[in-house]
């Protein structure tokens, strides 16, 4: 992981790039529609005189899709797995240039849904073998049973950051909440603006379970299991600017 240096991405010719995009976004944020919700914005974190502005996610558009795969000896008595979560909700803030954009994810780990059949065959031919009914149902209750996500006592995966711009790369610096653990990661994105004024922040990553304090399942002393690394890739869209954030006020 390598250190962060805001000031000094931000002089960088790629960082002078993300920051003329934002000023777009910007100049962009009287064209967009009212708000649909009254959910509060995340707290604006930088102390500086001029407002953000705040994309709402739009649930629609965005989504977490987790490839689990199989392993052990008896890995062919097992089926890969594919969890698709699109109830997110939060928001991409957007600073003046040279202040970090930053991003809030909320998702209920009880809306993710599990080997839907248009997913599994989205997922490509490692995902061809079709799990019964009875197999999603036990694949779910276990997902979210205590051993696992604990859905009951933990409701929410969280993801809070930043994104920055630095060698020609956007990287988002997050923080993922999952059963009461925070996790520290840099993450690879892509960041566009799209036609109808909207953004989108996208990417694809490996992550190994027991990094979030997870065992992975297994059973018959790991002749069937599941394995350790999972390959999530996420897409977050936020609608045309909604508002503008006022920073916090100084403390006198």
């Amino acid at each position: 992981m390598q250190g962060r240096n805001p000031e000094a991405s931000t002089q960088s010719s790629s960082g002078q790039r993300l920051a003329v995009v934002l000023a777009c976004l910007l100049l962009l944020a009287g064209c967009g529609p009212a708000a649909r919700r009254s959910t509060p914005l995340p707290t604006v974190m930088a102390a500086q005189e001029l407002p953000d502005t705040a994309y709402r996610l739009d649930d629609a558009r965005s989504e977490l899709r987790l490839l689990v795969y199989r392993d052990g000896p008896l890995a062919r008595l097992g089926h890969n797995h594919v969890l698709l979560g699109q109830q997110l909700d939060g928001a991409l803030v957007l600073g003046q240039p040279g202040r970090p954009a930053r991003f809030e994810v909320r998702l209920p780990v009880a809306a993710l849904r599990v080997d839907e059949p248009t997913a599994r065959a989205a997922a490509g031919p490692d995902f061809d073998s079709v799990p019964s009914a009875a197999d999603i149902d036990g694949t779910r209750r276990h997902l979210l049973g205590p051993t696992q996500l604990d859905a009951e006592r933990y409701p929410l995966l969280r993801v809070d950051g930043t994104l920055e711009t630095a060698a020609g790369a956007s990287v988002a610096h997050a923080h993922l909440e999952l059963r009461g653990q925070s996790t520290a990661l840099d993450l690879p994105v892509t960041i566009t603006l799209d036609a109808d004024h909207s953004v989108t922040v996208s990417g694809a990553f490996k992550l190994r379970q027991t990094t979030l304090g997870l065992v992975p399942y297994s059973v018959a002393l790991g002749a069937l299991q599941v394995r350790d690394e999972v390959e999530i890739s996420f897409r977050l869209v936020g609608q045309a600017p909604v508002a503008a954030v006022a920073p916090p006020s100084k403390k006198q």
